[in-house]
């Protein structure tokens, strides 16, 4: 990271030069400009703006700290194995999935962690190892575990930084976790043997180190965490464990020590410490003369005597201890809940050291003593009731953050509120929807009464295609009263349903096609019968792709038949409007599905299948062509003859053939002749697609091309001669009528004759015209 006057100089040449360069280009680009002022105002205000975040950008770029590589692996490394192990007593939990409050959470925080893995094992704490060998410094939190609760151990005596970082680490996935209540509580464990030892200064840093995370705990968990203080191996000092040698095993396992009421002050109160301690040694005091009697060894008696004193010159260094550690001064602004403290031992071997002759030397001036340390092997006392019978029974004590709190209940308090709004809108939305449909069920069951009323006194006739017109409309009124588009919002297809819709539909459909396709059918077929008897094969072809269509479940289009059967009701005389357009719908309602009639009088379609052959579809095909909208309309070729053509020629009386179709003109022929000319035949195939089957291969069709075509220029050529065959002199009374004629004719610039020809020729010369179009077709 460089310095802070050298990165300012830097940073500051280069948002000058940058700027500069800036300027420049926009100079030499021509974008600055000197009028209007406004102009100029936004440009100075545009090279401030580049100059101060250049500027700014390289002082911050100067001043980063550099990353080191090996310490960002470290840091990463720290992070996984802390979330690796959090998520690892998670799972080891499977009441924590369920709910995260269900296992109390604690934190230990300790100066020797190695010594205290005996005091969480008489716990009944589980270490949660790591997989892999750590660095001395990386991780400075170890996770504990057992059925009732969790703990996790903070080694004090780690560098700050690692210390704090950890700390923080797992402060991050507590509260993913946990974020109403991240712990319960906070266990300080204190050596005796290093308290003892410690020097004035030793020991106000060593209470320093516990009050700074437990206020760090405490402001980053929102919480006031309560704090019990256990001063572990009390082998150390010298005669106090044999002090309580005359225990049985049952009175070993309690706790000693003092916990403050609840009714009192969370803060540390000097008053109660001495109350308290007094108290204690005052039980012992009391229970000594037993001790003594019961104890046949004299070193033993001597020891419980001395331990009494003892116990009593520890309470100097332990009150200085929490005092420094938890009183509560004017300008703190995290307050600390101080809950009691206790005494234990883990047994084991120990080197001892005498309090009282310690204190004795220093009351006679001496700094020090020359003391004989004596190693003493010491049961455990104290230490498996501590957490059961103290701290545990206390994990609601801690409350919860009440910012969270309210979040959480705030949060919980809509979506319950929610849930049940959507609920009950969702039992209005099934009722309201339930209350239509029955309101539509009794309407469609009233018309259906109705319905079954009409259809008895007006009963269908066989072979009348009108009969059943007016009692099937009715069946489709019903059924379209649950198709209408008009329905409430609140009807939804996704909904539960108790309507009879389904089975209207599946009514009027069968209805459909056992009355109304039967029907047409029989209608087909008997005019099928009677064409094909007059050997009317144009109108027989027509009829047989009607029925093809009709028995074609994949139909393409039903207009065709649609379109018949109108025209048929209209030849009886039923084709009024109200009966057409009910029909209409009627109709394509039943030939938009896939329903087709019963098969009947196969012999009848074998007749006339053998009756028709191909020329018979190419008639029909020529026919269609020649019907088509944008050929059979008619021309008038008087509108293209000289305005004096009459006055020489006229045409025969009654003769209309100057009116003549579209195709039979030059513009059609070349229409009809190009690429989309006779290819028409492809579209004619479609609309009669019920009989084109027939034709098989493009062999088939180009023969059916060329007999369309050879039938056209016949048609043609007919069309012409009868066009000009018609035309005759128009007769004069007298001679100069005559000379009058000869002047028009012999007129070389508005003769009505050369008018004629001209118009003649320009429509039968045909002859390029027709072989090019031929070339074509023989190169495709």
């Amino acid at each position: 990271m460089m310095k802070k006057n050298k990165a300012i100089v830097l940073a500051s040449l280069i948002a000058l030069v940058i700027t500069s360069l800036l300027m420049l280009v926009f100079w030499g680009l021509g974008w600055f400009g000197t009028e209007p002022a406004w102009v100029i105002v936004l440009q100075t205000l545009g090279a401030l703006v580049v100059l101060i975040g250049s500027g700014f950008g390289s002082y911050r770029l100067f001043r980063r700290k550099k990353i080191n590589e090996d310490e960002k692996k470290l840091e990463q490394w720290r992070v996984d194995e802390i979330k690796r192990t959090f998520n690892l007593v998670w799972r080891k939990h499977s009441k924590l999935n369920a709910n995260p409050y269900s296992i109390p959470w604690y934190v230990q925080l300790t100066e020797d962690p190695s010594h205290d893995q005996s005091l969480l094992q008489q716990m009944g704490f589980e270490l949660i190892d790591p997989v892999d060998e750590l660095p001395t410094d990386l991780v400075a939190v170890r996770f504990w575990a057992s059925d009732v609760a969790i703990i996790v151990t903070v080694d004090l005596m780690m560098n700050k930084e690692s210390s704090s970082k950890s700390v923080q680490i797992l402060l991050d996935l507590v509260q993913k976790k946990r974020a109403r209540q991240a712990f319960n509580g906070v266990l300080c464990s204190v050596n005796l043997g290093s308290l003892i030892n410690s020097t004035e200064i030793s020991a106000s840093e060593t209470s320093q180190k516990y009050r700074s995370v437990l206020e760090d705990l405490n402001k980053q968990t929102g919480l006031i965490l309560p704090v019990y203080c256990a001063f572990t191996d009390m082998a150390q000092v010298r005669d106090l464990c044999e002090l309580f040698s005359p225990l049985d095993e049952t009175e070993r396992d309690q706790p000693f020590g003092a916990l403050r009421d609840l009714n009192e002050s969370r803060h540390y109160d000097k008053e109660w410490f001495d109350e308290s301690y007094e108290a204690l040694v005052k039980g012992i005091a009391s229970t000594i003369s037993t001790s003594l009697k019961q104890q046949l060894n004299a070193d033993y008696r001597d020891s419980s005597v001395s331990g009494l004193f003892q116990l009593s010159a520890l309470r100097y260094d332990i009150e200085d201890f929490l005092s420094l550690t938890f009183n509560q001064h004017q300008f703190d602004d995290v307050e600390l809940f101080f809950r009691g403290y206790f005494f234990v031992n883990t047994g084991g071997d120990s080197k001892t050291l005498d309090v009282v002759s310690a204190m004795h030397a220093s009351e006679l001036g001496f700094e020090s003593i020359s003391t004989v340390n004596t190693t003493s092997k010491t049961l455990s006392l104290f230490a498996k009731g501590l957490f059961p019978s103290c701290v545990l029974k206390e994990s609601t004590l801690v409350g919860v953050n009440r910012k969270r709190e309210f979040t959480y209940r705030t949060t919980r308090l809509v979506a319950t509120v929610g849930l049940v709004v959507l609920f009950g809108g969702f039992l209005a939305l099934i009722r309201a929807s339930y209350v239509y449909q029955q309101n539509l069920d009794d309407q469609a069951q009233a018309m259906l009464a109705q319905y079954k009323d009409n259809l008895r006194v007006n009963e269908i006739q066989p072979d009348d295609l009108a009969s059943p017109v007016f009692s099937l409309y009715e069946l489709r009124e019903i059924d379209q009263l649950y198709k209408q588009d008009n329905h409430p919002w609140y009807v939804l297809s996704w909904l539960p349903s108790s309507s009879i819709a389904e089975y209207v539909n599946s009514a009027y459909y069968g209805e459909l096609t056992s009355e109304l396709l039967t029907l047409m059918r029989d209608y087909i077929m008997k005019d099928m019968f009677v064409y094909n008897s007059l050997d009317d094969k144009v109108k027989t072809l027509e009829l047989l792709n009607l029925q093809q269509i009709l028995y074609n479940p994949d139909r393409h289009s039903s207009d065709p038949l649609v379109n018949y059967y109108i025209d048929a009701l209209n030849e009886e005389g039923s084709g009024y409007a109200n009966l057409i357009e009910r029909f209409t719908l009627l109709a394509q309602d039943a030939l938009s599905t896939k329903a087709v009639p019963p098969p009947y009088d196969v012999q009848l379609l074998e007749l006339v299948r053998g009756t028709l052959s191909s020329n018979d579809v190419s008639e029909l095909l020529y026919q269609h062509i020649m019907q088509h909208k944008d050929f059979s309309r008619r021309v008038d070729l008087r509108n293209q003859l000289n305005p004096t053509f009459d006055q020489v020629y006229s045409f025969k009386q009654d003769f209309s053939g100057y009116l003549i179709p579209y195709a039979f003109t030059r513009d059609g022929f070349e229409e009809l002749s190009n690429e989309t000319g006779f290819q028409l035949a492809s579209e004619a195939i479609k609309a009669y697609e019920g009989v084109m089957g027939r034709i098989s291969g493009d062999a088939e069709m180009n023969r059916i091309n060329r007999q369309l075509r050879e039938r056209y220029i016949k048609d043609y050529i007919s069309h012409w001669t009868a066009f000009t065959g018609s035309v005759s002199l128009t007769t004069v009374d007298s001679w100069g009528g005559s000379e009058q004629q000869l002047a028009l004719v012999t007129d070389a610039n508005f003769s009505p004759l050369l008018q004629f020809y001209r118009v003649i020729d320009e429509n039968t010369n045909l002859l390029k015209t027709f072989e090019t179009t031929e070339k074509e077709t023989a190169y495709r």
